[in-house]
């Protein structure tokens, strides 16, 4: 006669229900994949691609205020920002008058296109006016705010407006009051001309 375990007869039972649990959260894994694995994936491709984009903002009259152009736009689903392939954006005093360029090598477009964050070789050049010479700014990164017409960075930043030059760390822009301030570790020299 053979002889049987008291646990053998109540092990068979425990395994059958074990691979039904192991299948039924394999199931569900596969129905239903994780949240996080797909919004990954997501963010590494985009839903939407177009190419040479120009924004253009004008104020309530009708007259052009600023223009944002790049080279490819890239939309993504989830996100509350585009990025913009070599994005300029351009200030205009008047119709034909651009007052103010800055360039770079990408950009995000956030809250609704409120906000654009400005990287890699940032350059603002602000063409020569009567007996104002032309200056330029560059940085590594800048925040712009183009309807209030003002950006700033916490980078280092380097100036120069004519034969003068101005270093600094940190820097606010607001074209509405016609400031440019640098916040530290500011150095430079400045060329004055003699008044009569």
């Amino acid at each position: 006669m053979k002889q049987t375990q008291p646990w053998s007869g109540s092990l068979f039972p425990v395994l059958v229900l074990l691979v039904l649990a192991l299948l039924t959260f394999g199931l569900e894994r596969a129905v239903r994949p994780d949240k996080k694995a797909v919004r990954v994936g997501q963010d590494k491709t985009p839903d939407s691609i177009v190419d040479n984009v120009v924004i253009w903002h004008f104020n309530s009259s009708g007259v052009i205020e600023h223009r944002i152009d790049g080279s490819r736009l890239l939309g993504y689903r989830g996100r509350d920002n585009s990025e913009l392939q070599q994005p300029t954006v351009t200030y205009y005093e008047g119709v034909d008058n651009p007052s103010l360029n800055l360039r770079s090598d990408t950009s995000f477009l956030r809250k609704g296109k409120t906000e654009v964050y400005l990287s890699g070789h940032v350059k603002l050049l602000r063409p020569a006016a009567e007996g104002i010479p032309e200056m330029t700014m560059t940085t590594k990164e800048m925040l712009v705010y183009p309807a209030e017409k003002r950006a700033l960075t916490t980078s280092k930043v380097d100036l120069k407006r004519g034969v003068s030059w101005i270093k600094g760390e940190g820097m606010e822009i607001d074209q509405n009051k016609g400031t440019l301030q640098l916040k530290s570790k500011v150095s430079g020299v400045i060329y004055t001309t003699p008044q009569p």
